[in-house]
């Protein structure tokens, strides 16, 4: 057990354990387990409220820290329990200027269910406290859910709800609420309870993604270019998560460079997989010799082995830090894939030496992808013609910010009802690109609106399938 002592806001975090769940012991030798931040630091005046997980041998604790004025949520990471690591900033953040979480946040409750992690908070005011909801692929980047939040309020009796607790029964579709209710502070009304639907998320299936599995030097269910002599993908514990990554080097064979290569197997013909994925993300570092680069490909293949999508990705700029790249999928048609193969290759011009670390690989399915220039400053807003158009099942969405400011883009069906947010985020001068799939929506008429300010501009599209 992770609790708060030493009262209110300035508390400390302690542990205790217990054989029955019902007799504990506190660690006196090692508590308080946690503290507060140093002087100037956000949470210096108080931690509180720990929720903690255990999931592929590393505890994550997430827990409230208060700096005098204002509460946010930090992050913190352990292989016993007891020796912490905190982040060194805020996980969750206070919302922006006008929304209702913008005073403080705080009181995490943090479920994992297979694929994301999903967050319930407390924010708002001393007296007018509500719930909101977030999700993370990695338990430390958090997307606030913009379009629901707050997803509890308080009742027509109380003036707050919080100190939230969220489970979740695997044999169940709903994830159960309990949460305080109160009509001052400090006063406590009752308990109450509440239930929401659970919307599973696609499970990645790509076999040992994170490179945790290895049988000598091979990691299982993958393939590499390892042969009797040469050992030029190995294990390395300097892990973006876990334990392991996979280590590639460009090393000596025979007096000449000797590339190395790591590729999913699963019969010559990859992994069986039963969703359209439409994007292959990861992490890695890269230390190259000059000319060295590191490739990444994705294919997927039909049940008859054809060719029908295919995403690729090449980095030469070295990077030293664990960085994330995104690939999309491009598909040919409307055909679904039942195989995947994946490819990792470090390239060279006529060096060895050259290191790259690759980890958490992930096909997933998403809405909307983005990016911006700030090359040229735009006079005016601007929403641009989608294009292509029609289009089936992905189009790109343009549009320009001559200034600093809070950007809105929604999808309309034909009829008015609001069906997607795409963005809904404070954006800097400059013009972006959004991609929109629509592979779960059916053919027809849609119209996109941008909204900034006093700005607003809509245009229509037509997805035909």
């Amino acid at each position: 057990m992770w609790y708060t002592g030493g009262g209110g806001e300035f508390g400390k975090i302690g542990y205790a354990y217990s054989i029955d769940g019902k007799t504990w012991q506190k660690d006196s030798t090692n508590n308080p387990v946690l503290t507060p931040g140093d002087p100037g630091s956000w949470d210096d005046q108080g931690i509180n409220s720990p929720e903690v997980l255990f999931i592929d041998g590393v505890f994550h604790m997430w827990f409230g820290g208060f700096d005098g004025s204002q509460a946010q949520i930090g992050h913190a990471t352990s292989l016993n329990g007891i020796d912490w690591e905190k982040d060194t900033l805020p996980v969750l953040q206070v919302g922006m200027a006008g929304s209702w979480d913008n005073a403080s946040v705080s009181q995490p409750s943090v479920l994992f269910d297979g694929k994301m992690f999903h967050m319930w908070y407390g924010g708002g005011t001393d007296f007018n406290w509500k719930i909101g909801y977030a999700k993370s692929i990695d338990g430390k980047t958090w997307q606030r859910d913009d379009k629901n939040n707050p997803v509890l309020e308080p009742g027509l009796s109380v003036q707050w709800v919080g100190y939230q607790t969220v489970c979740f029964n695997s044999d169940s579709t709903f994830f159960d609420m309990w949460y305080t209710a109160g009509v001052s502070a400090g006063f406590v009304s009752d308990i109450g309870y509440a239930t929401a639907p659970f919307v599973p998320v696609p499970r990645n299936p790509i076999q040992n993604s994170g490179f945790e599995s290895w049988i000598g030097d091979t990691p299982e269910g993958w393939e590499t270019s390892n042969q009797v002599g040469i050992q030029n993908v190995l294990p390395s514990t300097d892990a973006h998560s876990g334990n392991f990554s996979a280590r590639m080097e460009i090393v000596e064979w025979q007096g000449i460079p000797f590339a190395p290569q790591l590729f999913t197997d699963d019969g010559g013909f990859g992994f069986q997989i039963s969703e359209r994925y439409n994007m292959l993300t990861g992490y890695y570092k890269l230390i190259p010799q000059e000319g060295d680069f590191l490739d990444v490909s994705v294919i997927m293949l039909s049940d008859g082995q054809w060719l029908i999508g295919s995403g690729t990705a090449t980095y030469s700029e070295a990077a030293d830090t664990w960085t994330q790249f995104s690939i999309p999928i491009n598909y040919l048609g409307t055909e679904n894939p039942v195989y995947c193969s994946i490819q990792v290759n470090v390239g060279f011009s006529q060096n060895v030496g050259g290191i790259a670390f690759i980890d958490d690989l992930e096909l997933s399915v998403i809405s909307d992808i983005e990016s911006s220039t700030a090359d040229e400053i735009p006079d005016n807003f601007e929403l641009s013609q989608n294009y292509p158009n029609p289009f089936n099942p992905s189009t790109t969405l343009k549009y320009s910010v001559p200034k600093f400011s809070n950007v809105v883009i929604k999808v309309f069906d034909i009829l008015g009802n609001e069906i997607q947010t795409l963005v809904n985020k404070e954006k800097a001068t400059g013009t972006y690109e959004l991609t929109w799939y629509a592979e779960g929506f059916p053919s027809g008429v849609y119209f996109y609106r941008l909204q900034a300010g006093d700005f607003v501009e809509t245009k229509k599209m037509i997805l035909m399938k």
